[in-house]
């Protein structure tokens, strides 16, 4: 994974964050959304941070190459 997407993502003041399972709900003034990720991911939701991880870079939680 890249340097850029090991970093947490800050959550903005007025956007709520519900984590349940492998499924995010993303609600802000703008609008919402919703994603489900597929194992081996993780989200963690943090003090205002969310962070997804994954086990190792190699396939399949690595990115595919070719």
């Amino acid at each position: 994974m890249s340097r850029v997407g090991r970093k947490p993502v800050a959550v903005p003041k007025g956007v709520q964050i519900d984590v349940q399972g492998m499924t995010v709900k993303v609600k802000g003034p703008k609008g919402g959304l919703r994603r489900t990720f597929v194992a081996p991911v993780t989200i963690a939701l943090g003090a205002g941070t969310l962070q997804g991880r994954r086990p190792s870079d190699a396939p399949p939680s690595g990115a595919r190459r070719g």
